[in-house]
């Protein structure tokens, strides 16, 4: 997957959530500010779409990649209604050295669907998509399928929600890709109705090579998002994310091997939810931001450079 493909998909991400957008509020006419906390599941389409870019320090086991530090940039798109969520993310990761005048990257994304029942105190649904992960140092890369079912509790100024599932390679080389089944879990605090600080964890269990090579991965997260102003289209946001992924057989003798990464981004989302929305903690509970995709895509692919 080559830097003009992603940026194709974010560029088809950003058409159709301005699409989207703009139907959006031709439906609901304007904000109104003055609708209560709990708002019902929205009658029309909402989105979200976000940009973003940081920072990455990659540390693996025996330094076999070429680069610790990379930058990284991306974005990712979310459609709406009561009954479903569809997204697509896409993001850029380039190697900042220039060791022997080359620089290497990877890219990520995926496309995914949430099937919904929503209530005003908890959503529950089955989750579907696909990702695609190109390797580290090389041109390789894979496609993967994942799916599995997904649940939110919301309770007061705090948002509850988990996923559990499997995710599998269907496309590229079986070789040191992972294959396994996964649970995630996080919390949103809305300390205002306008800020949220967010933390998940993911940890997935499997094998490489679809073999008896045991395989482990992890995903964690932390994030503070701030709108600006009630009613406000606008927010921004900055994160801290960290990824993980080790190969118990990967050597000839016995050994682990592994990589883990720590990731600093900031970003900038826009947001239409309709008329009885206007904060981020309502859009929480009832517009596009309720769920995403499990956040594997960036390290299932390591282990080709392991």
């Amino acid at each position: 997957m080559k830097v003009a493909l992603h940026k194709r998909l974010l560029t088809t991400a950003s058409a159709l959530t301005l699409a989207a957008c703009t139907f959006s509020q031709a439906q609901a006419g304007g904000l109104d500010t003055m609708k209560p906390a709990m708002a019902e599941p929205l009658p029309g389409i909402t989105a979200v779409m976000s940009i973003w870019a940081g920072g990455y320090h990659l540390d693996s086991s025996d330094n076999q990649f070429d680069a610790d530090n990379y930058f990284s940039f991306g974005g990712d798109a979310r459609i709406a209604n009561e009954n479903y969520i569809i997204e697509l993310l896409a993001a850029q990761i380039q190697d900042t050295s220039s060791a022997s005048g080359t620089s290497e990257a990877s890219q990520h994304f995926a496309l995914a669907g949430h099937w919904l029942h929503r209530r005003p105190d908890q959503t529950i649904g089955l989750f579907a998509g696909m990702s695609g992960t190109g390797a580290q140092d090389s041109s390789k890369s894979w496609a993967h399928l994942f799916g599995g079912v997904e649940a939110a509790l919301f309770r007061g100024d705090k948002t509850y929600f988990g996923q559990t599932g499997f995710i599998t390679n269907i496309h590229g080389e079986e070789d040191d890709t992972w294959n396994g089944g996964f649970i995630r879990g996080g919390a949103r605090f809305f300390h205002t109705n306008q800020s949220k600080v967010e933390v998940d964890l993911l940890i997935g269990f499997g094998t490489f090579d679809h073999s008896s090579d045991d395989g482990y991965t992890a995903a964690w997260g932390l994030e503070y998002e701030r709108q600006l102003g009630i009613g406000s289209p606008y927010s921004f946001f900055t994160a801290y994310r960290g990824h993980y992924v080790e190969d118990s057989g990967g050597c000839e003798e016995s050994c682990d091997e592994s990589a883990t990464d720590h990731g600093f981004i900031f970003g900038f989302r826009i947001h239409t939810t309709g008329s009885t929305a206007p904060s981020l903690r309502e859009r929480d509970r009832t517009g596009a931001t309720t769920f995403n995709a499990p956040d594997t895509h960036r390290a299932i692919a390591w282990p080709e450079d392991l």
